[in-house]
């Protein structure tokens, strides 16, 4: 890689492991490329794994110093180690690095403000940054030219800002993943044992098989059995935005859920994501999911939920 320059040839580490030597740590060389390959992984489903692949080796650039050393050494104080790669995204690739430098410069503290009278914010850290000497096994990479969307007149600004949080999100979710893979390795391999959907559309068929069983089926169940037709009927069309307006007690719930596992079937896609307005309203879809298609396909999140937070005497901060 052509850049500012080549440090010595010698070990960074990206994360240490109390109590023990530099030896067993994880290596700078190993967290990058691990996060540049999943972030690239993440980023190609909306065409951009280029850019995720670039923030990923290009954030933690700031640990190749010995001032992050004498940190994780246990010798020395914090170190803003999420500048420096922002930095070198900039001065490389000036306008198109901004949306990296934001990335970057953010993926721990979050999103920075861009210009402020705040120390904190993206202006100030840039100029007040050092470009990052570049390890000699960083790999070569294609400079990205361009924004990879079009802007719209009057949109542009929406565009970049959604942009830059689809490869925050990218950056950050590869981070943490690649972390945990290093650190936490019994949680990390949990992850990933899910059935897969057309199982859960198997499993949700069979039961709403039971509904049509029924021996005594009261007056709206033909109407329930109709709304359900339609949704399955329309689980084939091309992804898009649609609408369904069933009055209460119309089979809502499990002919929505019907659409949804069918139609992210038919079009492979990874995941159903239900978005509820009301706490309690989440609960009683949960439940209804959980015995229609099992509790080992189902997460239940509330956006009011602290993980960190003891209540009642009881901790319930992650282990």
């Amino acid at each position: 890689m052509v850049g500012h320059g080549q440090s010595e040839a010698r070990q960074w580490y990206a994360h240490s492991v109390e109590g023990m030597p530099p030896e067993t740590w994880q290596t700078l060389e190993a967290h990058l490329l691990g996060v540049a390959t999943q972030a690239r992984k993440f980023a190609a489903k909306f065409g951009c794994g280029g850019w995720g692949a670039l923030a990923g080796l290009w954030h933690d650039l700031g640990k190749a110093t010995e001032a992050f050393w004498r940190r994780l050494s246990g010798t020395g104080p914090r170190v803003d180690h999420s500048t420096a790669g922002a930095k070198l995204a900039t001065t490389r690739l000036g306008v198109v690095g901004k949306v990296l430098a934001y990335c970057i410069a953010g993926h721990h503290a979050g999103l920075a403000d861009g210009k402020s009278p705040e120390a904190s914010c993206l202006v100030r850290r840039l100029k007040g940054a050092s470009l990052p000497e570049l390890p000699a096994w960083l790999p070569q990479t294609e400079p990205l030219e361009a924004l990879p969307f079009a802007p719209t007149a009057g949109r542009s600004g929406f565009q970049r800002a959604f942009f830059v949080r689809m490869l925050y999100s990218c950056l950050v979710d590869a981070d943490f993943l690649d972390t945990e893979k290093f650190l936490k390795k019994e949680k990390n391999a949990l992850r990933g044992e899910y059935p897969p959907l057309d199982v859960l559309w198997e499993r949700l068929q069979g039961y709403l098989s039971k509904f049509a069983a029924k021996p005594v089926p009261s007056p709206v169940d033909p109407w329930r059995a109709k709304v359900l037709s339609w949704c399955v009927e329309a689980a084939g069309n091309a992804p898009g935005l649609y609408s369904l307006t069933v009055p209460t007690g119309g089979g809502k719930t499990l002919s929505s859920l019907a659409f949804a596992l069918k139609h992210a079937v038919t079009s492979h896609l990874d995941r159903v994501i239900f978005v509820i307005p009301y706490t309690s309203i989440i609960e009683q879809n949960a439940d209804v999911f959980r015995d229609a298609v099992g509790a080992d396909a189902v997460i239940e999140h509330h956006s009011n939920f602290d993980p960190r937070r003891k209540k009642a005497g009881r901790d319930e901060a992650d282990p």
